[in-house]
Formats: C-alpha cells, sequence, structure tokens
C-alpha cells in the first residue's frame, strides 16, 4: 500500500507509524474488537519530539489475503538512527543515516531497513552508517520530505537478519 504522511492531533496515536502489519486496522478498515491505539513512537523518540499537528507516516496494516511485494517489516521499532547526511540529486534524495551500534550488524548492502515506518532498500553499508535513496514517490508520500541532517528516525532492522542473529545467540 501507499504510505500517507497524515498530521498527528492531540490525543491520537500513530499505530504503527506507516508499516504493514503495525497499523490499527483490520479487514475492511474495520478495527478489531479490543483495540486500543498504542503511541510508541512517542515512547521510542522520547516524550517532546512529536507535537500536536506533527506529520507521521500512517499505514493500515496488511491483511494474509493481501499480496507481498516487498520488504517484511513488522512495525516494531529497534532503534533511534540519526540523518548523517542528505543530498538532493534531480527529484531523489540520497541519505546516510548514522545507526546506533547495536544495529549496525544488522544492516546488509542490497538488504532491507525500515525508517519511520517506510521500508527501504539499502545502497551501502559503511563506518555504522547505511545509505539509502528516496525515490520522488517517496519523498512526496512521507515524511521523509522534511528531513534535514541531525533529523532522529525509528529504525526497523531486516526481519530476516533479526532472527538470524537470535539463532546464531550473538544478540
Amino acid at each position: 500500500g501507499a504510505h500517507a504522511a497524515a498530521s498527528l492531533s492531540s490525543g491520537r496515536a500513530a499505530c504503527g507509524a506507516g508499516k504493514p502489519g503495525g497499523g490499527g486496522r483490520g479487514a475492511r478498515g474495520s478495527r478489531p474488537s479490543g483495540y486500543r491505539p498504542f503511541a510508541g513512537i512517542f515512547i521510542e523518540r522520547g516524550v517532546g519530539s512529536l507535537q500536536p499537528g506533527s506529520p507521521v507516516n500512517l499505514e493500515p496494516a496488511m491483511t494474509l489475503s493481501d499480496p507481498l511485494g516487498g520488504h517484511l517489516v513488522t512495525g516494531h521499532v529497534d532503534g533511534i538512527a540519526e540523518v548523517a547526511e542528505l543530498r538532493r540529486e534531480a527529484e531523489t534524495a540520497i541519505v546516510r543515516f548514522e545507526l546506533p551500534e547495536a544495529l549496525r550488524r544488522c544492516a546488509a548492502r542490497k538488504g532491507s531497513i525500515c525508517i519511520d515506518g517506510v521500508s527501504l532498500t539499502v545502497n551501502d553499508v559503511a563506518d555504522g552508517r547505511v545509505l539509502v535513496t528516496l525515490v520522488p514517490h517517496t519523498l512526496g508520500q512521507t515524511i521523509m520530505q522534511h528531513y534535514v541532517v541531525g533529523t532522529r528516525v525509528n529504525v526497523e532492522v531486516d526481519l530476516v537478519a533479526r532472527y538470524v542473529e537470535r539463532l546464531l545467540g550473538t544478540t
């Protein structure tokens, strides 16, 4: 599905923050019984980082009958990264994110990484930083259009890498 940047209003939680599988709607847009919004995005980034009116990425959860056409993401935040470098090239943006030490092993060239709920392909990994390219659609439909050097972002590492690391006993 397409990511949509939405404005956060007072009292509204950002469920999943744009990650398939992490949002709050079931099939046909209904909410499951016992549904309770979780504002994990506030906890992960720290109190005060988002204010009423702040844009967030929202995407409804996939259903089991939806076709899979991209990376596997769960909607869980593994850590916080920071925009270390950002340069515009024509209609795209090249962004390098500084990963926290604990997540660096899980980043691989041509692998995936989820930044603020948007699943991206990793173009390069070097010195604890991952390089990604933001295409015009991603820039136009997500909060990534507002990134500047120093922006703190939620990170979910590649799901397969997370399980391999666990199976190897390195966590």
